[in-house]
């Protein structure tokens, strides 16, 4: 009898479990794809409104991470994009940030940069000394926790790496990830930055 309760108790919950999820899911996807669509940053026509960076590509844990990073004002300044998805993210539950997360880490994305080491290339030298081994490598990546950059636009990473060279983006601890970052751009100079800027804008997919 024992055993009957258990299991029709445990059932009962995940069905719960899915309901809510499905809730959550329902409630937010939409609003979500508005800035996040698969190809959101491709088009000129989403850069006109607030483009964000493509649901899918990056692992649920970043997401979630980046999440709680706006509802708990880390992030959220700079652009008309980190101060809309402050906003959207203040309401967020520990759940809809769970749920939102695996829901959008699984969401199909596109290549959007490729990168050429050109020869004689100023910002291609700054990229592979500064840039590639958190961001381009598996080890580099799951050692620092770092996202792959290709699904990202030149246009972002740029706007990225300006907040982080403003103090005006942030994430819950000291970690690796964070502190190479804050690193890196302090030690660029503005003609070393637009030199690197140069670089990830020539290698947009065209």
């Amino acid at each position: 009898m024992v055993l009957i309760r258990w299991v029709v108790t445990s059932v009962l919950l995940l069905v719960a479990s899915a309901v809510y999820c499905d809730d959550a899911i329902e409630r937010y996807a939409d609003f979500c794809q508005s800035c996040h669509a698969s190809q959101a940053q491709s088009t000129e026509e989403q850069h006109a409104v607030i483009a964000g960076p493509q649901l899918g590509g990056f692992s649920d844990a970043y997401i979630k991470e980046q999440l709680r990073n706006f509802k708990q004002g880390r992030r959220g300044a700079g652009t008309p994009g980190a101060v809309a998805m402050a906003s959207a993210a203040k309401n967020l539950t520990d759940n809809d940030i769970k749920v939102l997360s695996n829901w959008a880490a699984s969401q199909k994305s596109k290549r959007l940069l490729k990168f050429n080491y050109s020869e004689d290339d100023k910002g291609a030298e700054l990229y592979k000394s500064q840039c590639r081994g958190c961001h381009s490598s598996l080890l580099g990546r799951m050692f620092t926790k770092s996202p792959k950059l290709t699904y990202l636009t030149a246009d972002y990473i740029v706007s990225q790496l300006e907040l982080f060279a403003t103090g005006q983006r942030a994430v819950n601890s000291a970690n690796k990830h964070q502190s190479k970052m804050q690193q890196v751009v302090e030690s660029l100079s503005p003609k070393q930055m637009s030199h690197l800027a140069s670089f990830i804008k020539q290698s947009q997919i065209r």
